[in-house]
C-alpha cells in the first residue's frame, strides 16, 4: 500500500536539489524531467524521485515513543558530468540540504508529537487543504490495523475538489512510469 504526490512542474529557488544542478537520469521520459514523486509506502518508508537523485528514509520503531530513520542519497553516475562544478560537491550540497530538511522535520514532526499527546487535542487534521493525502494515508493504515474485512483492504477517497483536479489530463500522463 502506498501514497503518492507530485510536484510538477519543478521551479528554481536557489536551493542546491534545484532542477539542472545534475543531468537528470538518461532512461528517464521527457514528461518527467521536470517533476518529481513523493511516495510513502507502507509501513515505514519515504522517498522523493527527482529527475537526477532519489533520497529514502526508512523508520525503524524501536519502543513505543522512538523511532531510528535510516536516509540514503542516490544519484547515477553521469551526475559526475556536472557542468561547470565538481560533481562529488554538487552531490555533497544536495545530501546536506536533504539531511537539514529532514532534521528540521524530524523536529517538527516530535513537536505535532508532544502536542497531539495533550488531553486539549481532540484529533483530526491541522490544514484541510494540505494534509488531504497524509490524513488519507493514515485512514489507510488504521484500516490495516483493525481486523474489520469491510474497511481492512479499503482506500479511502480523496477530497472531492482535489481528487479531480487533473481530471483533464490523459490517463497516460497521470502514471507512475518512468
Amino acid at each position: 500500500m502506498y501514497m503518492c504526490f507530485v510536484t510538477d512542474p519543478l521551479t528554481k529557488g536557489g536551493t542546491p536539489i534545484d532542477p539542472g544542478r545534475l543531468s537528470p537520469y538518461e532512461t528517464l521520459r521527457p514528461r518527467n524531467r521536470d517533476r518529481a514523486y513523493h511516495v510513502a509506502i507502507f509501513p515505514n518508508t519515504f522517498f522523493s524521485l527527482y529527475p537526477d537523485a532519489l533520497f529514502r528514509i526508512i523508520l525503524s520503531p524501536t519502543s513505543a515513543g522512538t523511532t531510528v530513520e535510516y536516509a540514503t542519497f542516490m544519484s547515477h553516475d553521469g551526475a559526475f558530468g556536472v557542468y561547470d562544478a565538481d560533481g562529488k560537491e554538487v552531490l555533497r550540497d544536495m545530501f546536506e540540504f536533504w539531511d537539514l530538511i529532514n532534521t528540521q522535520d524530524i523536529g517538527i514532526v516530535e513537536n505535532v508529537h508532544e502536542g497531539t499527546s495533550t488531553p486539549l487535542y481532540r484529533g483530526g487534521r491541522f490544514s484541510f487543504r494540505f494534509e488531504e493525502p497524509v490524513h488519507r494515508f493514515q485512514n489507510m493504515v488504521v484500516d490495516k490495523m483493525i481486523a474489520n474485512l469491510k474497511t481492512r483492504f479499503h482506500v479511502p477517497v480523496g477530497d472531492v475538489d482535489y481528487a479531480l483536479m487533473d481530471k483533464d489530463k490523459p490517463d497516460d500522463d497521470q502514471s507512475f512510469s518512468f
